[in-house]
Formats: structure tokens, sequence, C-alpha cells
């Protein structure tokens, strides 16, 4: 049992995902399936050659029309920007690996244990720029225009690499002692695979997830604004001749990368931010890093959403010059750094009255008690398990699972501390009784005779009720009653069943209504070309009336084959179906068939006359009842005195034998074996006396009211 306790504690710490977000599965497979076409339909959508105010009408041909066309899918590839994102991506890693930079501990994982990061995106950031600026000044602008240029090809390089990351970690997420997200361990494909499984996926030190989101994208953002503006200038003549508006774009872009790489680290404020940036960590306490997994919808964000979608400022900038101004470019940039002023404000203030707050108040965890580890596996390990280790009967053992899986529901904390607080009652109980404690061995001996009283009840009960649906189910099984079921157009010759099927039921009820509406739909077609010719006729005779000078332009008369044609295919296909009716009715019944029916129809008789027989014999039978004579009419009841009444009523009865043949034969009733009514089947000492003194009774009765008893040889 010991070396199941940790796999068992493992299990613990990633309880199922039970409530979905993205509307589940579907909302998942939508964002993942129309992200990447926004990506390409805000380039295709807004571009130099078709501006950005696309002609929408026509743009569902051009879709069409560049969906089906190869070439186009052929354009989305470039081998040498795919090249390019790699050895992007590649110089991402190694300055990670090579960059000076601290080392911080995240938050507090599930596990008790804190992730180690390397913070260094800020120098890579640095290095990147510097070179990218050493290379626009030492070759001139026209060398960074390669990102305009090969636009949709890095979009799909970007997609690719987005992707292979999804499902790479989706697929070591299954390997052993892996931290999964609490929102993505739902067990279906779609759903954990865009929210992501695994926690924090790493290749060795390298944690996927913070690298993600702080070095590739982020920085590849700012770079992308660097290579429009280059376009602009290249276009315009130099850099001294790019507009304002592209100026304030990559400014107020540049920044707030910066801004979010510097705040990556612990240190003093950042110069550009005029000392409203105090000392934190952001990205290494956001819901990203903390609660989410690493799927698609991050990797995709991350690598391809943010640099692609963020730049179509500086995009639309680089073919669109636009000059604002000083008036309006000293109006934008005070509404920028008044934005700035307050977002980072609020984040101090609130960053302070977290700091006084949490010691105060009380923190709940996100996770209900009963999903925790620290519920969970003493609960398991120590109360469940000992209970059963301990129990000193298999009744109390089976008592005690029973009892377990009934309060697994529990999700109140009253509720399950009166249920805990019992059971740990109950182990005490057991432990006293296993250590000889004669009065607790006593009680539990008793208890265990009641659990077991209880269950033998129980068992007999569920056998009853077992026996009681399958005698129900033998009483309404459909069986052959020796009839036919005569072929129509709506089936073929079957067996009479009683009860019928459903199933034949509704098939038969179905192809009735369907010839019905077939033999609607083929008067409709016929009055529909009596209707085209006569329209036709009509026509023509109007068009000789007119003239050969007048303007007539025929509808029906000229067209006449075109109108009708539909209409006599639709009328062909429904009579096709007229001879497959006559063949259902026609088809004889198999030998088979014939020899089934009348060997059900002669069981049936032989039921009959063993029922009959069983009837006489005194038996009363579930068709007895229905079976029986009614009474007289009430003219004729009332004129009956007491004694007829009762004779009449014993009378009716379908039975030939005992004391009901001898009233019967009283009656004149004609019985077909007389001496039967001397016989009573089955009868014990005490039955005999009682029809013995019935008889005596009778006879004396007949005396006083003067009737004769026949003689029993008389017949």
């Amino acid at each position: 049992m010991s070396k199941q306790k940790p796999a068992a504690a493992s299990a613990e710490l990633n309880p199922p995902t039970t409530e979905y977000e993205f509307l589940g599965p579907p909302g998942a497979l939508f964002v993942t399936t129309t992200v990447p076409v926004v990506i390409y339909a805000l380039y295709f959508g807004c571009s130099e050659a078709n501006g950005c105010r696309p002609n929408l009408s026509a743009a569902s041909d051009q879709i069409v029309a560049s969906v089906s066309n190869p070439a186009w899918w052929k354009s989305l590839w470039d081998t040498e920007a795919s090249l390019m994102y790699l050895a992007w991506y590649a110089f991402c890693v190694i300055s990670w690996a090579i960059l000076p930079g601290d080392r911080f501990q995240g938050t507090t994982l599930r596990t008790g244990e804190k992730k180690t990061y390397r913070i260094n995106g800020f120098a890579t950031f640095l290095l990147a720029l510097g070179l990218t600026c050493g290379t626009i000044y030492r070759y001139g602008p026209s060398s960074f225009t390669i990102l305009y240029e090969k636009w949709v090809g890095f979009v799909t390089a970007s997609v690719l690499m987005a992707t292979a990351q999804a499902v790479f970690c989706y697929i070591i997420s299954f390997q052993k002692d892996k931290l999964l997200a609490l929102g993505g361990n739902s067990g279906n494909f779609i759903y954990d695979f865009f929210i992501g499984r695994e926690l924090n996926p790493s290749i060795g030190s390298l944690d996927l997830k913070s690298f993600n989101e702080i070095r590739p994208g982020l920085i590849l953002w700012a770079l992308i604004d660097i290579s429009m503006a280059c376009e602009q200038a290249t276009r315009r003549g130099g850099l001294d001749k790019v507009t304002d508006s592209m100026w304030l774009v990559l400014a107020f872009q540049i920044w707030y990368v910066a801004d979010a790489l510097y705040n990556e680290v612990r240190g003093p404020a950042f110069v550009l931010a005029i000392a409203l940036t105090f000392s934190q960590t952001a990205i290494f306490t956001t819901m990203d890093i903390t609660t989410d997994g690493f799927g698609f919808m991050l990797s995709i964000g991350d690598l391809a959403w943010v640099p692609f979608t963020y730049s179509l400022q500086a995009r639309y900038l680089a073919f669109k010059h636009v000059e604002l101004g000083p008036v309006w470019t000293a109006v934008i940039l005070i509404t920028n750094l008044t934005g700035y002023y307050i977002f980072r404000d609020a984040n101090a203030f609130r960053a302070n009255l977290a700091r006084l707050l949490s010691p105060l108040r009380r923190v709940r965890p996100r996770v209900p008690f009963y999903q925790l580890a620290a519920h969970r596996i003493p609960t398991l390990w120590s109360l469940y398990r000992g209970l059963l280790k301990e129990a000193p009967t298999e009744e109390i053992e089976y008592r005690i699972r029973m009892l377990f899986r009934q309060n697994h529901h529990l999700t109140g904390a009253a509720a399950t501390k009166k249920g805990l607080a019992k059971g740990y009652k109950f182990l005490d109980a057991f432990k006293r009784a296993n250590a000889g404690d004669e009065k607790q061995q006593a009680i539990m001996k008793r208890y265990s005779q009641a659990l077991g009283t209880k269950s033998d009840k129980e068992y007999w009960k569920h056998l009853a009720r077992n026996e009681m649906a399958w005698q129900i189910k033998l009483a309404n099984r459909p069986i052959m009653t020796g009839g036919y079921l005569r072929p129509t157009f709506a089936n073929r010759p079957l067996p009479r069943l009683k009860p019928q099927p459903l199933a034949i039921t509704g098939m038969i009820r179905k192809r009735r209504a369907a010839r019905e509406r077939r033999v609607v739909k083929l008067t409709e077609l016929q009055e529909s070309l009596i209707d085209l010719r006569l329209e036709a006729e009509f026509e023509s005779g109007v068009a000789r009336l007119a003239g050969k000078d007048a303007n007539f332009t025929s509808v029906y008369a000229s067209h006449l084959d075109e109108w009708m044609e539909p209409l006599k295919e639709l009328r062909k296909e429904i009579s096709q179906t007229f001879p497959r009716d006559q063949q259902r009715r026609d088809e004889p019944y198999s030998l088979e068939m014939l020899e089934a029916i009348k060997a059900a129809r002669r069981e049936k008789i032989a039921n009959k006359t063993r029922e009959r027989e069983r009837e006489r014999r005194g038996e009363v039978l579930r068709r007895t009842i229905l079976r029986q004579r009614k009474g007289p009419p009430a003219h004729v009841l009332a004129v009956m005195t007491p004694e007829q009444r009762r004779m009449d009523k014993i009378a009716r009865s379908v039975s030939e034998v005992g004391y009901v043949a001898k009233v019967k034969r009283k009656l004149g009733f004609k019985l077909r074996h007389p001496d039967t009514w001397k016989v009573e089947l089955g009868m014990s000492k005490e039955i005999q006396k009682e029809s013995d003194r019935r008889m005596r009774e009778e006879t004396r009765r007949d005396k006083e009211m003067g009737f004769q008893t026949p003689d029993k040889n008389s017949g």
C-alpha cells in the first residue's frame, strides 16, 4: 500500500476538469480554426492592392477563386521566410541561454514547489534592437524591409511553429508525474489541446510558456514595426521623410514592448516610464503563467497573433502615408502619456492595496476543499482504507464501501465534517473490537447479523422484482396467433402476432401515409401538366389574334417542353413506386411461413382445449372471469327469490365439477360428462368433508322446497 500512495497523491494533484470555458469543445474548435484564418484575412483584406476597405460584394467570389486556385495555396509558403523565422527563434533561445540575467522563483505550485525562471528578456530585446539599428545604419533602410515583403511567409512559419509546439506539449503532458492545468484536464482532445494540458511544459530548464510569452512574439512585434518604418522610408527617400504618424506608432508600440520586457525583472523604476513603474515581477503573477496550461491558445497568440495583428497599424502606414501635423501629433502624444500614467498609477495603487489587505483577508482556494489533496488523501488512505482493514466481518466491510459510495457526492463542509466524524468513531470502535473488547465485539456481531438479514431481504426483493419484470416481459412478448396478416400495399404477407410489434405497425403506417402523399402529388402533377397545356394554347391563340407585327412574348407556348420536362420526370419517379407496392401486395406466403402459422394455430387450439378442460375441472383462470355468463336481465332478477339468485350466480361459472356441477344439473344444464359433478379433482379430506356437508344441506333444502333429487344412474 505504501508504494501506491505517491501515485495516488500525484493523481489527486491533477483533478479532472468539470467546467468548460469558450463554450466547451465546440468553441475551442471554432477558435482553433478561425484564428489563423483571421490573421491571413487581416493581410488580404487590408493590402496596398485592394485597400483597407475591400468590396464586400465581390469578397465572396474573390475568396472562392483564391481557395480553389492551387497557386494561391503555394503562395502562402515561403522557404526563405520560414528559414529566417527558425533562425529568429534560435536566436531567442541562444540569447536566453547565454545572456546574463537574474534567477527568479515564481509563485508556489500545487505541489508546494516553486519554478525558477531566467530573467533576461529585456537584454534579448536590447541585443535584437541594437543589431537591427546597426544593420539599418550600415546598409540603409532598404536592408530591413524583408518583413514587409515576405509578410505571408512569416505568418505561415509562425502558425506552423505554434501548431508544432502545441502538439508537442500535448503529447509530453501524458508522461508520468506531470503537473496539469486545472482547466485543461477534461479528457476531451480538442478542448485540452486548445487550452493546454500541462501547466508548465519545459525542455530542460527552458520553460516554454514564459519563454514564448515575452520573447519571440513580443520582440518580433517591435522588429516588424521597424521594418514597416524602413519600407516607408525606402518609398519616400530616407528616414527623414518618414511620416509623423509612423514615428508615433513606432514610439508607442516599442515603448509598450520595452516596458513589458523590463518589468519582467525585479529592479528600480524604468527610466522611460518616468518613475511610474514600481518594483514588480508582472508576468510571473499573471493568469497565463500561474493557472493556464500551454496549448494552442497561448502558442498561436504568443507566436502569431501578437506580432502579426498588433503591427497592423504600422503595416497600413507603410503604404498609406498619413501626415498629422504638429497639432495632432501633440494631442496624440499627450493622450498617450495620460493614458499610460493612469494605467501605471492604477496598477501601483492596486498592488499597494493588495499588499496592505493581504494579511487581513481570508484566502480561499480556487479549488473546492473536496478536490484538494489535503482532504482526499487522508480520507481515502487513513479513514477509508483503515475502516476496510479493521472491519471485523465481510458484511460490515461491504456496508463501509456502500456508505462511501453514497456519500461521495457530498460537497458541503458541515455534512462532510459530520460524515468524517462518524467514520473515525467507527474506526475507533473497530480497533477496540479487534483489540479484545468483548462489549464492542458483541455490538459488531449484532450489527453484522442485522446487516446480513437486511442484505438477504434486499437480495430476495431484487430477485422478486427481476422475476416479475421477466414475467411481464414474457406475457407481453409477441407470439404467433395462427392468423394471417394479409398482404397490402404497405406490407408483405406476414403472420399475425399478438401484440403486434410497434416496428411493424410503424412501418405499415409510414408506408400508407407515403402512398397517400404520392397519390396526391401525382394528381397535382397531372393537373399542373394540363394547366401548362391550356396556358400554352391560350398564348398561341393570343399570338394569332395579335398578328405577326405585334410585340408579343410567350411564356409557355415557346418553352412548353422546358416547363413540362421536370414535372414529367417527377411524375415518372412517382409512378415507378406503384408497381413496387403492387408487387408487395401480390407476393404469396412462403411454404416455411405457412407451416409456421399452421403450427402456431395447432398450438393455439391445443392451448384453448387445455384451458377449457381446466375450467371444467374448477380452476379459475384469467380468461374464466371474462368468459362467465352474464346475469339475468333486471326485470327477471326482480322476481327471483334469494335462493334462485344464489343458484344462478353459481351456475354462471364455467366449471363442471363439484358443487357447481350439482347446481347446474339441478337447474337442467346439459353437462359434457354427467357424472363429473361427483368428482372434485385434488380434494383433500377437509374439502371432501365440506363437500359432503354441502350436499346434505342441499338435499335437506330440496326436500323442504319440494324438489326431487335425481337418481345417480339417470343421465
